[in-house]
């Protein structure tokens, strides 16, 4: 079936007609490189708890990110780490609460006008979000994306090695040795990601509803045929 092109560009009848292989691409990279970022903090998670069997069975049982951020953050202050790595974990964590923001927009927006690759996602009680998708905004946000995932493993590592050595099993002092080690190198790795997070190039700024429409008000006077007289 032949899709139906509108003034807008955003063609109906056929999605992917909307969107260029890289814009495609970036997509499914934020897609895929965010679950792995929310399986870091889930290992974080698991880091924090003593349990006899499987953890999953906890994780599996906490609806949202919410609740498990802020158990994250009751363990630490529990375990022997610097002040300055316990800073440098919660912002991480809200790092990531943030780009979840930006992923779910992303991932649940339909795609309005398709020159300017400007989407819209429903909100709940008549609210929208909005963003651009444009191959280099999301692939901006599979950077950032992407290093909170690195960062998020490492702080896990620092967690589990902290979290032994507060309540064991710690064998023998050579034992204690390592974990300390470790903890030392992870928190060095995940101070190395955060670094090369914040020198990323900003996440791009989206016009509000009111912006868009004068955007697409004057991009419609400009299209409309002049008649002479």
């Amino acid at each position: 079936m032949k899709s139906k092109q509108w003034r807008s560009g955003w063609r109906w009848g056929e999605t992917l007609e909307n969107f260029s292989k890289g814009q495609l691409e970036a997509i499914g990279a934020v897609a895929m490189t965010y679950n792995d970022a929310a399986s870091a903090l889930y290992d974080m998670f698991e880091s924090c708890l003593t349990f006899p069997g499987d953890k999953y069975e906890i994780t599996s049982r906490i609806n949202g990110l919410d609740g498990i951020a802020q158990i994250i953050q009751i363990a630490i202050e529990t375990l022997p780490l610097e002040d300055q790595a316990r800073k440098e974990i919660s912002a991480a964590v809200a790092q990531f609460s943030q780009l979840k923001v930006y992923r779910d927009v992303v991932v649940h927006a339909r795609i309005t006008d398709v020159p300017t690759a400007y989407a819209v996602r429903p909100d709940r009680k008549g609210g929208r979000s909005y963003t651009i998708l444009t191959e280099k905004a999301v692939k901006t946000l599979w950077q950032h994306i992407n290093a909170i995932r690195s960062e998020l493993g490492e702080w896990a590592t620092v967690i589990s090695h902290a979290r032994q050595l507060r309540y064991g099993p710690v064998k023998t002092d050579r034992h204690k040795e390592q974990l300390e080690e470790g903890l030392r190198v992870a928190t060095a790795q995940a101070r190395s990601h955060r670094t090369r997070r914040q020198s990323l190039p900003p996440l791009p700024t989206v016009p509000d509803e009111e912006e868009y429409r004068a955007q697409q008000r004057g991009r419609n006077s400009a299209t409309e045929p002049r008649h002479e007289h």
